[in-house]
């Protein structure tokens, strides 16, 4: 796993897709775990695309080490502090409805 992080979040809560694995592996043939994005509010952000305290959403997840807090997906790998659960997501998956928010 890639170990540069591009950005550090806490208050992180993973989301699982209802979305057929072999229809995400024909896009993004990387991806090897079930289907899932995160939300996560941003501590640090190198990048300037978020400020610290944003609320985020990532794109798909590629992989997660729970060992190291490192959580990468297609486009970014990020640096995730503290124990699961956002609270602006009552500490639940939302599943695919996460799909639904934008920033």
């Amino acid at each position: 796993m890639q170990t540069k992080c591009d950005r550090t979040v806490h208050g992180w809560q993973i989301h699982t897709l209802d979305i057929p694995s072999d229809a995400v592996m024909a896009q993004y043939p990387t991806v090897k775990i079930r289907p899932m994005v995160f939300t996560a509010t941003v501590l640090d952000d190198p990048t300037g695309k978020w400020e610290v305290g944003f609320h985020m959403r990532s794109t798909l997840i590629v992989d997660i080490d729970f060992i190291e807090g490192i959580i990468q997906t297609v486009t970014k790998t990020y640096k995730i502090e503290g124990p699961e659960g956002d609270g602006r997501c009552n500490n639940q998956d939302l599943g695919n409805a996460a799909l639904h928010i934008f920033y």
